[in-house]
């Protein structure tokens, strides 16, 4: 069996362990590899409790910390009920950095669509974005808070 990195962190003033010996994923989570690839933080909790919960969640709301103390088993109704009431919806409309568009591109795709003259597909072409996501942003499933 490799020699496998060991796992590096320092500790903020909040008390998080936050890793700095392995990469973290587009949320922020540590990954790492073994026994499979894993959320570090995930992959710690079943190594020192034997569980493998539905999700595991951070106390601190901190993705990149590995504090045993911070992470809590839990489901993933309860992590959704997290996040709403600790108003962690941040990340939504312009203010999510992966997102292309913007709240003009959004009045702009669905003032195209209502005239008639255009398809999901014609739309999405236009934005390089898919149809299924143009017609989410048509039928306020997706940027519901954009009138």
């Amino acid at each position: 069996m490799a020699k496998q990195k060991p796992i590096e962190y320092y500790v903020n003033e909040n008390g998080c362990h936050i890793c700095t010996s392995h990469s973290k994923d587009k949320q922020g989570y540590i990954k790492i590899n073994r026994d499979g690839f894993w959320r570090l933080h995930r992959w710690l909790y079943w190594k020192n409790t034997g569980e493998k919960p539905e999700v595991v969640m951070h106390t601190c709301d901190n993705p990149s910390c590995i504090n045993m103390e911070h992470l809590k088993a839990g489901t993933q109704k309860e992590n959704v009920q997290d996040i709403f009431s600790k108003n962690r919806r941040c990340m939504k409309g312009e203010n999510n950095p992966t997102n292309k568009l913007m709240e003009s591109d959004i009045k702009r795709i669905r003032t195209l669509y209502e005239t008639g003259k255009y398809s999901y597909n014609d739309i999405g072409l236009m934005y390089n974005i898919t149809k299924q996501n143009v017609y989410r942003i048509c039928k306020r499933l997706n940027w519901i808070e954009v009138e």
